[in-house]
Parts: C-alpha cells; sequence; structure tokens
C-alpha cells in the first residue's frame, strides 16, 4: 500500500512538472509514431483493431488520434464504468471494463497500454493464450504505461511486437 501511495504521489507530480515546464511541448505525437510503427507491420493502420486500455489523458490522446485518423474500429478498456462509457461515446469506440479484458484482447490487432497500474498486468502467460486465439496474427502492443503494464518476456512470443515508451520516444 505504501508502494502504490508513493508511485501515485510521483505520478502526480511528474505531471505536475512537465505541465509548469512545458518539457513535453515540443514532444513528438506518440499516437502518431504508433501509427508509424504499425505501418510498418501491417499494411494499412486505418483499417486494423485497435485496443486502449486505460482512460487517462494519454489515452484520451491516442483516442481522439484514432478518430481524427479515421480508423472504424477502437475498443476501449477502463476500470470505471462511466468513465469508459463516456470516452467510447466520446470517440465513437467501443468499450469494455477490467474484467473483460481477455476478450478485448483477443479480438485487437493494435494495444495501446496506458494504465495508471503499479504493476504490469499483461503477462506471457495471457499473451501466448490470446495469440493462439488469434493462430499467431500480427499483433503490435504499444506500452505507453509508467511503469509498465505489459511484462518483457512478452516481446519472445511468436508475431508480437512490443515497444515501450522508452523506445517510442526515441
Amino acid at each position: 500500500a505504501q508502494l502504490s501511495y508513493w508511485a501515485q504521489a510521483i505520478l502526480r507530480e511528474s505531471k505536475s512538472i512537465r505541465q509548469a515546464t512545458g518539457l513535453t511541448a515540443c514532444a513528438v505525437s506518440l499516437p502518431q509514431v504508433i501509427k508509424q510503427v504499425a505501418g510498418r507491420i501491417f499494411e494499412s493502420p486505418k483499417m486494423l483493431k485497435w485496443l486502449v486500455i486505460g482512460t487517462g489523458e494519454v489515452a484520451q490522446q491516442q483516442l481522439c488520434f484514432l478518430k481524427n485518423m479515421g480508423v472504424s474500429s477502437v475498443h476501449v478498456v477502463g476500470r470505471n464504468r462511466d468513465k469508459t462509457s463516456q470516452l467510447a461515446v466520446q470517440f465513437g469506440a467501443e468499450w469494455s471494463l477490467m474484467r473483460d479484458l481477455s476478450q478485448a484482447l483477443s479480438e485487437a490487432d493494435v494495444w495501446v497500454c496506458s494504465t495508471a497500474s503499479t504493476l504490469p498486468f499483461i503477462g506471457l502467460g495471457l499473451v501466448e493464450r490470446v495469440q493462439k486465439l488469434r493462430a499467431h496474427a500480427p499483433l503490435l502492443i504499444a506500452d505507453l504505461a509508467m511503469p509498465q503494464d505489459v511484462e518483457s518476456e512478452v516481446a519472445n512470443v511468436s508475431n508480437t511486437y512490443v515497444y515501450y515508451l522508452a523506445q517510442l520516444s526515441n
């Protein structure tokens, strides 16, 4: 519980510093970078099934970008029913709660993870099961969370391309 408190405090303070200093004012758009990476893996990123996990500011930026890009298949997953459903309506997406995450994962080609979870919740076993259901079709996972939502071992799953925030920022 104490670790969780400090992790949340650090995240709040880092957000405050970014806003006060304008540190990220000239930053490259992460949604644009994810689209470029997807374009290297898939023929047409616009035609893919996108999954956004989380409902915070980063997730909202991704949803806005996907809507403006004209992506027709977007699904958002969150913990809070009201917030998740409101985002889905705002951005023309389907939605579900975290308890239904496995189903949503198996139906998407691109996962954008951006939760405030203090521990990774997408592990090797889960991705192996999902990829088996997807017949090992190519899968892009963009983990924008700090700390990470996706365990590093997931990158070893066949036809699964995992990019973390640090990689996408460079």
